[in-house]
């Protein structure tokens, strides 16, 4: 149980890791690109933030809203073209508070009339504003790249352990159905042969109800908790073979061969009791 914990609590934590480390990569990243009087530049700072912000607020558009919204529900051609209307009405607006929030420094406004001024340059390098889109659009699709990954990376996860989650309840009904099935009537008639023995044979009949017993303790305790150690089967197993007995005849041959050593493995409970419980109903 606690493994089981701590491993949903890690499962909890992997998207927030990641979103964390995706996150400050992107912050930090920039500032050592920036070279010269510019690196570690308050302005810098600031204006990679703003970007970085601008960047979120698209990842998380896209993660929150446009994926679980179209994607996941089988819309995803609508997904790609209002994604890319989304990225446009970002990239507008971005540019529209960013003049006004960094206005050039005068010796910004130089270097960009000199360019312009510089018929050389037309034609063969873009311009900064041009640089500054296409930076902005092959981020943008990074990011929203990213955000298609993640969702469906946890969707697929999720996908997952649904999946282990039904495997185990299955496997937890089927042995509720062979415990129903071991029980009832294997108690009633053991309880009859006891009776029986009682007044012929009281050291068998005292054996009989203590092995009943330890079979009672069994099923309803230690069968509760998942799988059980193979060592306590065999034993589970002698104890209603040696009950079985009980309805045997004296002419009937009765061969039990387990063997002495063996790996003592995790098992599900109740696995073999069936093929016993078949060998004595179409016996002798």
């Amino acid at each position: 149980m606690e493994k089981n914990r701590t491993s949903d609590n890690e499962r909890k934590q992997l998207p927030v890791l990641l979103h964390v480390t995706g996150w400050i990569i992107l912050f930090i990243l920039p500032q050592y690109l920036i070279v010269g009087e510019s690196f570690w530049d308050t302005r810098a700072t600031l204006i990679i933030l703003f970007n970085t912000l601008v960047y979120g607020i698209i990842f998380y558009v896209n993660y929150l809203v446009l994926i679980p919204k179209l994607m996941h529900k089988r819309r995803g051609l609508y997904y790609f073209p209002i994604a890319l209307i989304f990225m446009v009405v970002m990239q507008i607006a971005s540019y529209n508070a960013f003049r006004p929030l960094f206005p050039p420094r005068d010796h910004d406004r130089k270097e960009l009339t000199e360019a312009a001024k510089d018929e050389s340059h037309k034609g063969k390098v873009p311009g900064p504003k041009r640089m500054m889109v296409y930076n902005f659009y092959i981020t943008s699709v990074l990011v929203t790249s990213f955000a298609v990954g993640l969702r469906y990376g946890e969707k697929s996860r999720k996908r997952d352990r649904e999946m282990k989650e039904l495997e185990k309840e299955k496997l937890n009904s089927e042995l509720a159905m062979l415990k129903n099935q071991i029980s009832p009537h294997f108690f009633f008639n053991t309880l009859n042969n006891i009776y029986s023995l009682i007044e012929v044979n009281t050291a068998d009949a005292q054996t009989s109800v203590l092995n009943l017993s330890k079979m009672m303790r069994y099923l309803l305790y230690e069968t509760e908790h998942g799988n059980v150690k193979l060592s306590r089967e065999i034993e589970f197993m002698r104890h209603y073979i040696d009950l079985m007995k009980l309805r045997l005849h004296s002419r009937v041959r009765l061969d039990v061969d387990f063997p002495d050593t063996y790996n003592d493995v995790d098992i599900p409970p109740l696995l073999f009791i069936t093929f016993i419980e078949n060998a004595f109903k179409h016996s002798a």
